[in-house]
């Protein structure tokens, strides 16, 4: 049997198989990198909840005391006011996470899905060459060892 022709064309698709699919597995990566970051950021908006909450429970505390003078009281408001940004930052800061995690994973892993997808069309595609180069190889090697024992028949023939 003849080598494979396309035995390099094989190998370099199958090497760009793989490599798309490194390239798929690492955006799956960065997408869990993103949700994790989601989490953290979802985490840190529940503390600064929290944390308004403890202060707006100081302050009812603070107000139910005798000795409660206006310039704490203003404060505390204010103090209450700084947590209240932070938790509008924090959440500003969640929604940012998301959006950037559904962008990132309508886009790149679905690029990089797509690529190994067509690679692997590629390396199906000189596959079914191969097996057709294949079966054509082995056709032919039986029609020669068919010649040859027509070609051993008539020469047994011819001398009797």
């Amino acid at each position: 049997m003849n080598d494979y022709p396309l035995a390099t064309l094989r190998k370099i698709r199958e090497q760009e198989r793989d490599l798309a699919e490194q390239a798929y597995a690492e955006t799956l990566r960065d997408q869990e990198r993103l949700a994790a970051q989601v989490r953290q950021e979802e985490a840190r908006l529940e503390s600064a909840r929290q944390a308004v909450v403890s202060a707006q429970e100081e302050a009812r505390r603070a107000r139910s005391g005798d000795e409660i003078l206006m310039t704490d009281i203003g404060l505390h408001r204010e103090f209450e006011r700084a947590l209240k940004d932070d938790v509008v930052r924090a959440e500003e800061s969640v929604r940012t996470a998301e959006r950037a995690a559904q962008e990132h994973q309508k886009s790149v892993v679905q690029e990089a899905l797509k690529a190994f997808q067509e690679a692997q069309k590629a390396v199906m595609a000189v596959e079914k060459h191969f097996e057709g180069w294949k079966a054509e190889q082995d056709l032919e090697a039986d029609r020669k060892a068919a010649d040859a024992l027509d070609e051993i028949a008539i020469r047994g023939w011819s001398k009797q």
